[in-house]
C-alpha cells in the first residue's frame, strides 16, 4: 500500500526536477532517496546546512576582526596555515612510511594493493549503477 503511494509521488515529482535546473549528475539524488526512506525532511537538513555555513562565516568574520584589532595581517596567517598544513601532510606520510616499514610492507606492494582495490571499487560502482537502473524501472 505504502509502496504504491510512494511511486506515485515519485512520478509527480520527477517532472518538477526535470524542469528545474538539474545540476551535475546525481546532485544529491542518492541523499534524497536515503532521506525519503528514513523519513527525514529536506527542509530540516537544509536548515542545518545553512546554520553550519553561517556559523563558519561568523567564526571567520570574528577572527578577522580580532586580528585587525591586534594588527595581524591575513597574508601572514594564511602563509602560516599553509606551512602548518604542508608540514602535517608530510608528517602523516612519514608516519605511514615508518609504520609500513615496521610491519614489513614495501611501498611497491602497497601501491599494487591500492590499484587492485581501486579496480574492485570501479567494478562495484558499475554494478551499483546497473542495480539502480533496475530499481528505477
Amino acid at each position: 500500500m505504502r509502496k504504491r503511494r510512494c511511486c506515485r509521488e515519485k512520478e509527480e515529482k520527477e517532472g518538477v526536477e526535470r524542469g528545474g535546473g538539474g545540476g551535475k549528475r546525481g546532485s544529491g539524488e542518492r541523499m534524497k532517496r536515503r532521506e525519503k526512506r528514513r523519513g527525514r525532511s529536506r527542509k530540516r537538513r537544509e536548515r542545518r546546512e545553512w546554520r553550519r555555513r553561517r556559523r563558519r562565516e561568523w567564526r571567520m568574520k570574528r577572527r578577522k576582526r580580532r586580528e585587525k584589532r591586534r594588527g595581524r595581517s591575513r597574508k601572514r596567517r594564511e602563509s602560516r596555515e599553509w606551512r602548518r598544513r604542508r608540514r602535517r601532510r608530510e608528517w602523516r606520510m612519514k608516519r605511514r612510511k615508518r609504520r609500513e616499514k615496521r610491519r614489513g610492507r614495501s611501498r611497491k606492494r602497497r601501491e599494487w594493493r591500492e590499484e587492485e582495490e581501486e579496480e574492485e571499487e570501479g567494478v562495484e560502482r558499475e554494478e551499483e549503477g546497473v542495480e539502480e537502473e533496475e530499481e528505477e524501472e
